[in-house]
């Protein structure tokens, strides 16, 4: 086997949302040996969303072939401070790579 930086791909750069919706954004990440993937929302000065114990995030992941990883963000109930720019970062012994995601909607009054 060959080694391989990170390389993401986003099957969606945006996804519009309504307030009080569960959105999932999803991160494809080709790497070899696999890749350690990091999500954080820009608002939150980059730092990583506290994903384990937390109730409204949710990370999931699904194993496409031996390089290629789905990598999944659940948002449970979106209000308006979930609306903005959303990173993944994936890092191996090789590389990094990051792509950011942008979550918007219509925001009732």
């Amino acid at each position: 086997m060959s080694v391989v930086s990170p390389v993401l791909a986003l099957p969606y750069r945006q996804t519009l949302q309504s307030a009080g919706t569960d959105a999932l954004l999803t991160c494809l990440v080709h790497a070899f040996p696999p890749a350690e993937l990091h999500w954080a929302k820009a608002d939150r000065g980059n730092g990583r969303l506290q994903t384990t114990g937390n109730e409204r995030y949710r990370v999931q992941n699904w194993t496409v072939n031996e390089y290629s990883t789905l990598y999944g963000l659940h948002i449970s109930s979106l209000t308006s401070s979930d609306y903005g720019t959303y990173y993944c970062s994936a890092r191996n012994d090789v590389g990094t790579d990051s792509a950011q995601l942008v979550v918007y909607g219509n925001i009732s009054r």
